[in-house]
């Protein structure tokens, strides 16, 4: 084997000046094109992020929704079926009573006061409260 075949022996002429040049504009290079996809993507990613915000937004509004087509389709139904309830809602809208009932009238409270007894589903908000008196 001769002295100059192993890497060991073998002395490799210095990098010039153009060599170390080239491999600065290839890394530049490479950078560039990765900033390039980037910005081309990243007005795609913040849109849909938008998106996605509007599209829960848009759930949470349709459950509401929901919830109060059931409060008013169950109040349609007892205003159509339940004369009593029907009765209660006249008398409360035209502030009147019936002989030997007694109306209790509290002042509304806040809504976001904490510790309040929730009102009773399905009964509408604001409703006064009776008491029929006698024995």
């Amino acid at each position: 084997m001769s002295a100059g075949y192993y890497e060991e022996d073998y002395d490799a002429p210095p990098e010039s000046i153009w060599q170390r040049i080239n491999r600065w504009l290839w890394a530049l290079l490479v950078l560039t094109v990765v900033a390039i996809v980037i910005s081309a993507f990243l007005p795609e990613l913040q849109k849909q992020r938008t998106e996605r915000d509007q599209r829960e937004r848009l759930h949470r509004l349709i459950e509401e929704q929901k919830t109060l087509h059931s409060i008013n389709t169950r109040k349609i139904g007892w205003l159509q079926n339940d004369p009593e309830y029907l009765a209660i809602i006249a008398r409360d809208r035209l502030n009147l009573m019936k002989e030997g009932e007694t109306i209790l009238l509290a002042p509304p409270e806040p809504e976001s006061t904490p510790g309040l007894v929730p009102q009773p589903e399905g009964v509408p908000p604001g409703m006064r409260l009776k008491m029929k008196s006698g024995g």
